[in-house]
This record gives structure tokens, sequence and C-alpha cells, in this order.
């Protein structure tokens, strides 16, 4: 187990452990071309890009800013500028300056920076058009693919954004981008029923069965690092701990038989998944200061 100091009510999880995942690259294929008539500035543009690409945003914007410097009508660079800007004023001025050089970048180039500015504008179909005509000229370039893949993550369609990020990640398996992104892409959520107080009145209250939220996450091998390593493949997370503790309400025998109820669903679940799912460990912890185990043993004798 596993402690973090946080609020009395803390945060309950169950991290799973999966068996590895893995992915086949895909032959090399056109990519987006990068125009610039430096090379100085190109290799500045794909260190920037790289550093960006790993979350790095004030690293990328360092190198865009050299270089612009190397290639003044570089456009591709203002527009990792703009994505990287630290200050409305910086993002504004850098889209304006990609916007005003497009003419002199590629064609796939220019419908990225249409793209950005697209959606910065609020004209969502624009953005899709450009974005898949993108896609469509450059089919074995993984960066179209996730660009596509975020942006129906941001509609919330979550299914077409996995579809993209997938075949991007088939492409170019070592590319973290997709990865980081389909660890949020891989998430939902559900409700299992837990006894519970009402919120109004702890005491003297009557007990009844709520629906409590519990949300799935699942960390790919790329994904933020490789935190699978931490976290598992798969963290569910219950919400506070409160169901399982109820520490601010009077021990009672009826206090007592809702906590045992809520804990023993809590236990078979995470025995059937361990025994249907073919993990080879699991993690139970919460985010208070002592074990979860400790204080479940400490607060269900206090009746005995």
């Amino acid at each position: 187990m596993r402690n973090r100091r946080s609020s009395p009510q803390a945060v309950l999880s169950v991290c799973l452990l999966a068996l590895p995942l893995w992915a086949s690259a895909a032959p090399a294929a056109e990519k987006v071309p990068i125009t610039t008539s430096s090379d100085e500035a190109r290799q500045l543009y794909l260190q920037g890009r790289d550093a960006g690409e790993k979350l790095r945003a004030a690293d990328a914007h360092a190198f865009y800013e050299k270089a612009v410097a190397k290639d003044p009508s570089f456009a591709l660079a203002y527009y990792g500028l703009t994505n990287t800007a630290p200050t409305n004023q910086a993002f504004f001025g850098a889209l304006k300056q990609a916007v005003a050089l497009a003419d002199k970048a590629s064609a796939g180039e220019q419908l990225m920076i249409g793209a950005l500015q697209a959606g910065v504008n609020g004209n969502i179909d624009g953005q899709r058009r450009m974005l898949t005509e993108l896609v469509a000229k450059y089919p074995g370039d993984e960066r179209p693919l996730t660009q596509l893949g975020i942006f129906y993550f941001g509609l919330q369609d979550y299914q077409t954004a996995i579809s993209y990020l997938t075949k991007a990640t088939a492409i170019a398996p070592n590319f973290s981008l997709p990865y980081n992104q389909l660890g949020y892409a891989y998430r939902f959520e559900a409700y299992w029923d837990l006894w519970a107080l009402p919120e109004a009145a702890k005491q003297d209250a009557t007990w009844e069965m709520q629906p409590s939220l519990v949300t799935f996450l699942v960390h790919g091998l790329e994904f933020d690092e490789g935190v699978y390593q931490q976290e598992g493949h798969i963290e569910v997370d219950f919400g506070l701990d409160t169901p399982f503790l109820q520490e601010q309400v009077r021990l009672d025998s009826q206090t007592e038989t809702r906590i045992r109820a809520n804990v023993q669903k809590l236990v078979e679940f995470t025995t059937k998944v361990e025994k249907n799912s073919g993990i080879s460990g699991r993690l139970l912890w919460s985010e208070s200061e002592d074990t979860l185990a400790q204080k479940l043993i400490a607060r269900l004798q206090k009746v005995q």
C-alpha cells in the first residue's frame, strides 16, 4: 500500500498491473514538409518540437524563438511558438505571424496553420475539414493523425479519437504524444451502489443505497513517461474513502453492518478483476496518513 497525505476525506484507488502492451511499426511514409531556408533553424525547430511533444512547453518555446531568429520567414516555427506561448499576447502575436507567412510554406504546413487558426476562431467545421484533409494528404505521418485524434478528444468523441491516436502509435511506436493522449481517452466512468447517509444529517439518519462514481483510467506504456510502473496499467478511482470508513459517524451495530457491506463489495470487485483479467498484481491505496487496511481494521474493531 502507498500513503499520500491529503485531506481527511481521501481518494481511494486500486492500481492494476496488467500484461505488457505493444504496437508494431508501419513502413516509412511521406511526412509533412518543414519549409525553411536555414538548416540551423530546422534543427532548432526539431528540438523544439521534440520538447513540446514531451510536454516541456517552456523548453520548446525557447527553441522555437531561436529558430525564427535564424529564419524570420519560418512559418512552422511561429506555429510552434503559438502552441507553446506563455501569454495570450504571445499566442496571438505568434499566430498572426504564422498565418502571414503560411503562403511561403508547403500545403501541409498551411493546413496545420489554418486548422489552428480555425480552432482559435471557433470554426470547428473548418478545423475538422483541414485536419481531415491533412491526414488524407499524409496518411503515414503520425503527427497529423495525432492532431486529428486530439481534435476529436476535445469534442468528447472518444472512440473516434482513440481510432486516430491508435493509428499514430502503429506508425510510430516510440512517438509519446498519442500515448499521453490515449491515457486520457481510455477513461470512462461508471456508478455502483454503496450504503451512505444523507449529507444533511450524519447522525440518527437512515442509511440509503446511493450511486457512487467510479472512474477507470488506462495507462499505456508510453503515457506520462511510464507512469504505469507506479500507477499500474489500469487505475480504478473510487472517489472518497468515506463510504468505507465513515469516520465522522457514531459507530454502532448498524454502521458496522453498512461499512462491512461496502468493504465486502470492494473486496469482491478487486478479487473478480484479479481473477478474470490475468493481472500480475494489485495495489490498494488511499490518500490518507495511514494505510487504508489499518484504518479499516481499527475502525471496525471499535464495535467489537
